[in-house]
C-alpha cells in the first residue's frame, strides 16, 4: 500500500537522493520516491517500521510525518 509522508528537517537534495537509494534497497519496499521540492515521500511497503528504522539510520535528524493524519502525527 502506497502512503505519503512529509519529511521534516530534510534540507538537502543529496540527502533526499540518499534516502531514496537506501530505502529502495530494502526487500520490504516495493517502491519509494522522495521529492525534495515538496519535502515528501511516497512509499509502497507493508513494513513501515522497517522504513522508519532505516530512515533514522540514514538521516537521524529527519522525521517522517504521516500526511494523511489530521494531527500531523509522527511515525
Amino acid at each position: 500500500m502506497t502512503k505519503q509522508y512529509s519529511l521534516k528537517n530534510l534540507d538537502c537534495p543529496m540527502c533526499a537522493q540518499r534516502i531514496e537509494d537506501d530505502l529502495n534497497k530494502l526487500p520490504e519496499v516495493r517502491s519509494v520516491s522522495v521529492n525534495f521540492s515538496t519535502l515528501s515521500m511516497h512509499v509502497d511497503t507493508d513494513s513501515i517500521n522497517t522504513v522508519r528504522d532505516r530512515l533514522r539510520a540514514t538521516e537521524p535528524d529527519i522525521k517522517m510525518l504521516d500526511s494523511s493524519a489530521k494531527d500531523g502525527s509522527q511515525t
